[in-house]
């Protein structure tokens, strides 16, 4: 656990009513603001999870993807949580727990009942009615504007299981002042363990359709988003903290952005490489004596200097992105969940870039012995993280890719992007504006992850199956809180800063 620098002061003026979600529009506007601390969630153990897409050996019955409602699941791992809790001594396996990567409770709006009707959990709710106590529940509370930055740090400071995440939503732009970015790196330094988010792209903002047409129309609009998403991203990435990121119709823009990022970090890198490679001829050059008396080069030690500078130009690109990313209430395809996975691999994978990124001649190479794989080892697949933390984490809520996504079709792509998801990227959002529907609507999310693992319109949802995607997504949440400070030492594995 890591308490704050300071506590959270509040403003002695008032500021503007807090901004109603743009992910659930409908629901009624309300007030809300709480005081307290920062805490940040003790981190959970890695366990090897078998990144491959049969989700480690999980079963999942059949069943019907709507089989369960939210607050069904709800109760259902309420059971499972005091089963396990009776049974753990024996069995040695964690009690059911429901993380929260994505939610606006901060904003206190109605409450749905279609997540409170089994009673709720976080954000100090009643525990819903039935046998034994709740799963227990940590939350994110993500601010969508510079007005509710402060709404979202008081209330995130009055329970030990919530955090903070502050930044604005590619809807609310028009309300920024010309210093946010200021104001906002302030807020981020005064509580380091508060998260970017929500931030993002997203092409059917109301602004964007209206902005005026003497001012550039739509493309001005969608190019102001695209700044200001870059601007919090890299500040996200400058101070080492995960970052969570609305993208609704702009995958292409969200790729172009990360590619641009990367190929700018990649050509300071060739300038510093060529740097260091002209010294390298430079010090070759100066005579010394060895041993024997013979004359000798300092090859060996300029080789050593130079194996450190390269070290320092891989993290260089890795310190260009935030240290964990995630892609909230993914409505992309399992085409989109691929191409961002191939894009994490070009930065820390041992795909050819990579290789001559890392400054290694491939022509060096031994072709037989990296053309082996160790026996009885598996083939790496698209996205496996080989013993580093993941990059990209992807995110689903019951609010926006059930209910939301109703038609067939949009179901059964939603289905196939779950799937195309490495399991230990699995993320459970609520995405709801009130705390009395947190955990009705992280519960929602465990069971729509659960049916779609076991294969969407014949997943199943119950029984052992959503305690064990509970369990999975508590620790994939966990570490993506967690995230704040990690550092990639770009050979493959995670390093505290």
């Amino acid at each position: 656990m890591a308490e704050c620098l300071g506590r959270f002061a509040p403003p002695a003026t008032a500021r503007d009513a807090p901004p109603s979600c743009p992910c659930c529009a409908f629901l009624l506007d309300d007030e809300g603001g709480r005081g307290g601390g920062i805490f940040l969630p003790p981190p959970c153990a890695r366990e090897d999870l078998g990144r491959d897409r049969d989700f480690g050996g999980i079963a999942f019955p059949a069943g019907d993807l709507e089989t369960m409602s939210p607050s069904e699941a709800l109760l259902a791992l309420r059971s499972a949580a005091a089963a396990a809790r009776a049974s753990e001594e024996d069995e040695g396996r964690a009690t059911p727990m429901l993380v929260d990567t994505h939610g606006h409770p901060h904003l206190e709006r109605e409450s749905a009942e279609v997540y409170s009707g089994g009673g709720a959990g976080g954000g100090g709710a009643a525990a819903p009615t039935g046998d034994g106590d709740p799963p227990e529940v940590i939350s994110l509370t993500c601010a969508v504007s510079q007005s509710d930055w402060d709404d979202a740090l008081e209330y995130s400071a009055e329970s030990d299981r919530i955090l903070p995440a502050l930044g604005v939503h590619p809807w609310y732009l028009p309300s920024l002042s010309p210093d946010y970015l200021e104001e906002l790196e302030r807020l981020l330094i005064l509580h380091p363990r508060a998260l970017v988010g929500e931030i993002g792209l997203c092409k059917v903002a109301r602004f964007v359709r209206e902005y005026p047409e003497e001012r550039g129309g739509k493309t001005a609009a969608m190019e102001w988003q695209r700044r200001v998403f870059r601007e919090q991203f890299q500040l996200a990435a400058k101070l080492r903290r995960p970052c969570t990121v609305h993208c609704v119709r702009q995958h292409g823009v969200f790729m172009a952005v990360m590619k641009q990022i990367r190929d700018e970090r990649m050509a300071e890198i060739a300038a510093r490489r060529k740097r260091i490679r002209r010294r390298e001829a430079s010090e070759a050059k100066t005579q010394t004596d060895g041993p024997d008396g013979s004359p000798e080069t300092s090859e060996n030690a300029s080789g050593s200097a130079a194996h450190k500078d390269e070290g320092e130009l891989v993290q260089t690109l890795a310190d260009a992105f935030p240290p964990a990313i995630a892609m909230h209430s993914f409505t992309g395809t399992a085409h989109h969940v691929n191409e961002i996975l191939k894009f994490e691999e070009s930065l820390f994978g041992d795909s050819a870039s990579s290789v001559e990124r890392r400054g290694i001649k491939k022509k060096k190479k031994n072709k037989s012995a990296s053309n082996k794989t160790p026996a009885g080892s598996p083939k790496k697949k698209d996205g496996d993280s080989a013993g580093r933390p993941p990059l990209f984490y992807f995110g689903f809520s019951h609010i926006v890719n059930v209910a939301m996504c109703s038609s067939s079709k949009s179901r059964r792509q939603g289905v196939e992007a779950v799937r195309a998801v490495p399991p230990d990227r699995l993320l459970a959002e609520s995405d709801v504006h009130s705390s009395l529907d947190v955990g009705g609507g992280t519960a929602g999310s465990v069971a729509y992850l659960a049916a779609s693992a076991a294969g969407g319109s014949e997943g199943e949802s119950r029984g052992d199956g959503l305690a064990e995607m509970a369990r999975l997504t508590a620790r994939n949440g966990l570490d993506f809180l967690g995230a704040a400070g990690r550092r990639m030492d770009g050979a493959g594995a995670g390093a505290e800063q």
